[in-house]
């Protein structure tokens, strides 16, 4: 598997139909706002609404496998920080605000790899990760949590509860060097 950074004219595409797949889960990823369809062309929108800092791609032989992208913490974590007893700015902290994998790749490493990247280049800037998790994602905040990441608290957003939830540093995270 390489992580590699994501080039929109060779991996959009691929993500989307990603995205497509991950709507007819049992946790529809990602989870859209009342009336609104997941299309080739919303989910491209979706997955450019937020200006990425960086962002990377998991592959295998050529086949795009996962996604993660790394903000600035948006507006809605620095608002309601203050509400869980976090100042969450943009000096000491990175957003991972997307992640996703394929659901034929589910249990084999790739979102724990992805994240690791992410993770690393957030620390490496002298930052923390923090990011939000909606409440009705049961299966990202099983994941989060098995790799260490803790739950700071919590908040209501405009589609429900959000987790907050974030590290000391990849000493409390578990991830896996060699994969």
């Amino acid at each position: 598997m390489y992580i590699q950074m994501f080039d929109p004219d060779r991996h959009l595409s691929a993500l989307v139909s990603i995205l497509l797949e991950l709507q007819s889960s049992d946790e529809p990823y990602p989870l859209l706002p009342a009336g609104e369809v997941a299309t080739v062309d919303s989910l491209e929108a979706w997955l450019q609404r937020t200006a990425a800092e960086v962002d990377w791609v998991a592959t295998r032989d050529g086949r795009v496998l996962g996604y993660v992208r790394v903000t600035d913490p948006q507006d809605y974590l620095v608002t309601h920080g203050s509400d869980i007893g976090m100042n969450i700015n943009r000096r000491d902290h990175a957003e991972v605000v997307k992640l996703f994998v394929a659901p034929r790749e589910h249990g084999a490493g790739v979102g724990r790899r992805l994240l690791e990247t992410a993770v690393r280049h957030i620390e490496a800037s002298g930052r923390r990760p923090v990011l939000a998790v909606l409440d009705a994602s049961q299966g990202a905040l099983g994941f989060y949590s098995a790799v260490g990441l803790a739950e700071v608290g919590s908040f209501d957003g405009e589609q429900g509860l959000n987790h907050v939830l974030t590290s000391a540093g990849t000493s409390n995270v578990r991830l896996e060097e060699n994969q």
